[in-house]
């Protein structure tokens, strides 16, 4: 089994794309494909060039659905499992039942309904792409398509506070200088993004005598100086992961940020001139790659990526 989502380190993530397109890419074997499970999150939607036999999804909205089918027989291939001869996308509908289900929090109800409502046995890729996708997009007066247009306006809205003023005479000079409302990074950057809000941190390790180190995967897990250079910082910058959405919920994105700053700020002061890392967030875990955050055990690997649990749970 392959596993693939955003909690890997972007090395890692780099490593984990050339596994899919090297087991299940255009040049893939038989050999390489067989008895091979993919399990992902909607990063498996971006520009991949991976061919599956079969594909399990959530429910979303059908635009992005029908991105997902189209990682479905992408290529033509002689030989396919016998279960597996026609191209077949299983959709689970409980997302469209349940209430409290993930989807129904990432995306809106109204289109999880629509895409639920419109979607046929059967679909012809490319050909009905158009008709489908306008279909559920369609105006539609009922109290979800109304709710939808109402997040839709304070998504605008929101976004509207981080766009770039229109240059006033010739010149550019304080085009970027535009005040908002927060002053903080990382809050920005959740405040722009559609859905559950999410923030990134660079992943490193701490050891005991509270050096900073890359992790044992990275450039060899080597000691990072107070004041790296240019290079150095570069190769720290890599070190980006996003934050599991548990972390980035409305109730305590802001308390996570302040955890963060408050556990890094001591040992990054001298990160803070370098255009790369300066108002960062380190997530530091020790020598066994454990950490804390709010409450949670944390824990990175290679295989899985960032991992948490609730220290209730553990106890």
């Amino acid at each position: 089994m392959l596993l693939y989502h955003a909690q890997f380190v972007l090395p890692d993530r780099a490593k984990k794309e050339k596994q899919l397109v090297d087991l299940v890419g255009k040049n893939s074997t038989p050999e390489s494909r067989s008895s091979l499970v993919v399990v992902g999150t909607q990063v498996l939607e971006q520009s991949l060039d991976i061919d599956f036999d079969m594909l399990i999804t959530d429910m979303c909205p059908m635009d992005l659905l029908l991105q997902r089918m189209g990682r479905l027989h992408r290529h033509e291939r002689g030989v396919r499992p016998d279960t597996a001869k026609t191209p077949v996308c299983y959709v689970i509908t409980d997302e469209y039942t349940n209430m409290e289900s993930a989807s129904r929090k990432i995306y809106s109800h109204w289109l999880i309904n629509k895409t639920a409502d419109t979607l046929p046995d059967s679909i012809t890729l490319p050909d009905d792409i158009s008709s489908l996708v306008q279909e559920v997009y369609s105006a539609t007066s009922d109290e979800c398509y109304d709710k939808y247009i109402n997040e839709q306006k304070k998504s605008k809205s929101r976004a509207d506070c981080f766009r770039i003023s229109k240059p006033k005479g010739k010149s550019i000079h304080g085009l970027l200088s535009k005040p908002v409302e927060t002053g903080d990074e990382q809050l920005a950057q959740a405040a722009v993004r559609d859905g559950i809000s999410s923030f990134d941190v660079l992943l490193m390790q701490l050891s005991a005598d509270e050096k900073i180190h890359f992790l044992p995967d990275q450039y060899g897990g080597a000691e990072v100086s107070e004041c790296p250079d240019d290079e150095e910082c570069r190769r720290i910058a890599e070190q980006k992961l996003r934050l599991p959405t548990m972390f980035c919920q409305s109730w305590n994105i802001d308390k996570n940020i302040r955890e963060l700053k408050n556990n890094c700020m001591k040992y990054i002061a001298g990160w803070q001139n370098s255009p790369w890392l300066k108002n960062q967030l380190v997530l530091f875990l020790d020598e066994d790659l454990k950490g804390e955050l709010n409450g949670y055990d944390l824990h990175y690997s290679f295989e899985k990526g960032l991992e948490f649990t609730k220290k209730e749970e553990c106890e």
